[in-house]
Order: C-alpha cells, then sequence, then structure tokens
C-alpha cells in the first residue's frame, strides 16, 4: 500500500473534494449476529468517526449517516434487532450510499466503509484501515460500545493510530 501511494504520488495522481476512499473487509464468514454487532458499533462510533473527517465528507449524498435516517439510535437498533436475516437488513438500507455499506455483502462478500475523504497518503489509509478493522474485530467478538466516545477508540485501536486520530480531531474541530 505504502508503494502504491509512492506511485500514485510520483505520477501525479489528483484528488479532489468529490473523492472518497472506499474500504472493503472480508465479510465472507460474519454471521447475522456479526453484522448486527458491527451496524450497531458503527452507529455508536459515528459522531466520533464524522469528527475525524474533513467537512467534504460529513454532509455528503455518498456516504450517509444512518443516524440521519432514523434520528434515535433506538430506533436503527429495534430495526436491526428485529431482523432474521442478512436479507432484512440489506431491505431496510436503501442504497449502497451508507457510510457503512451492507449491500456489498451480497456482491463482493465485504463490508464497505465510504465516510472517508479521497487520499493518497499512506498515513491516512493505514490509520483508517486500522480503525475499521478493530471495528470488524469488536463485532466479531458480539462486544458493543454504547458510547463510541475517544476513550472507548483508545482501548481498540494501536496507539499510534488513536494519536493519528487525536490530531485528525483537533484539526477538523
Amino acid at each position: 500500500l505504502e508503494k502504491v501511494c509512492e506511485v500514485l504520488k510520483q505520477k501525479n495522481a489528483k484528488i479532489n473534494k468529490s473523492c472518497g476512499l472506499h474500504i472493503h473487509l472480508d465479510a465472507s464468514d460474519f454471521s447475522l449476529d456479526d453484522w448486527k454487532s458491527l451496524i450497531k458499533n458503527h452507529i455508536n462510533y459515528e459522531k466520533l468517526i464524522t469528527s475525524f473527517m474533513p467537512p467534504s465528507r460529513r454532509n455528503n449524498y455518498y456516504c450517509i449517516s444512518m443516524m440521519k435516517r432514523f434520528m434515535i439510535k433506538e430506533n436503527i437498533y429495534r430495526k436491526i434487532d428485529n431482523c432474521d436475516s442478512i436479507e432484512e437488513i440489506r431491505d431496510f438500507y436503501d442504497s449502497k450510499y451508507y457510510r457503512l455499506n451492507v449491500m456489498s455483502y451480497f456482491r463482493h462478500k465485504s463490508v464497505e466503509f465510504r465516510q472517508h475523504s479521497g487520499t493518497i497518503e499512506f498515513e491516512k489509509i493505514k490509520n483508517w484501515i486500522l480503525l475499521l478493522n478493530a471495528l470488524v474485530k469488536k463485532a466479531k467478538k458480539h462486544e458493543l460500545s454504547p458510547h463510541g466516545n475517544i476513550s472507548s477508540l483508545k482501548k481498540i485501536v494501536p496507539s499510534k493510530t488513536f494519536k493519528f486520530y487525536l490530531q485528525r480531531q483537533a484539526k477538523f474541530a
């Protein structure tokens, strides 16, 4: 990945505010409970994660907030808890353009995260992948972080990644 970023820079690759970084992580072995945990944790961390993003990725048609759609976390939780299959979860997502895209599972057997801004900066991509991987690992253990705050993030990501996101948060405050 670092080499790819170097080559993109050497070739003068251009990024603008309309670009996004979409990360797909393998979900081929996800159970229904894994999905439910991942979605709930993503919702719990959504406000915090948004604080790490530039304005172009905070209110964006291509990475919609689940909280904006349902407004109340308990409404989303109830909908998720009432699902008996991943197909039912997919059905209450009305497009692939959510920050966490469940629909990618049916095409690629992956979970897609769409919120990050476009970049060719290795450190940004690396830390984003580490954060997402931590969320997936937590979901696979069926552990919830109800508050999704900075102190709970510190417990699940490497210390360098935590420091990186503290700096990002300060930058976009």
